[in-house]
């Protein structure tokens, strides 16, 4: 039998670097729900618009290239949320796997996956269903 030793300094490292990676992940989804929800009101906008502004109609020729771009990033937010809970899962099943000689350590590396696994969740911000809607019709 095999005995393997866990490299707690480099695991540390690995956790802060994901625990880096999940702001970003969290600052990116905020940035993109912004989007969506300035998106699904020019939307809302635009039905309702003035004959003035349906005159100009200088904005709205933008609108499908820039609904198509929010499409594309919601699916790569999905998918990269993801990758990173297996990831995470991974990690966790590692943890269970190696035995500690202080038990506080483990449930703090748990909870901090737990953390993770927070950051990490991704549901599509409401306004998607607008943009889908707008797209289709």
């Amino acid at each position: 039998m095999a005995i393997f030793r866990l490299d707690k300094d480099q695991f540390l490292r690995q956790l802060n670097e994901l625990k880096q990676a999940g702001d970003e992940y969290e600052a990116a989804k905020q940035e993109l729900s912004v989007a969506v929800d300035q998106a699904a009101l020019g939307i809302n906008n635009t039905q309702g618009a003035s004959s003035q502004y349906s005159a100009l109609k200088e904005l709205q020729q933008f609108g499908r290239p820039a609904h198509v771009s929010l499409v594309t990033l919601d699916e790569e937010m999905a998918n990269l949320s993801l990758d990173q809970e297996e990831t995470i899962e991974d990690l966790r099943w590692s943890v269970d796997s190696f035995e500690f000689e202080d038990e506080a350590e483990r449930q703090d590396i748990l909870s901090t996956l737990d953390g993770l696994s927070e950051k990490f969740s991704y549901t599509s911000p409401k306004g998607m269903s607008k943009i889908h809607d707008a797209l289709n019709s």
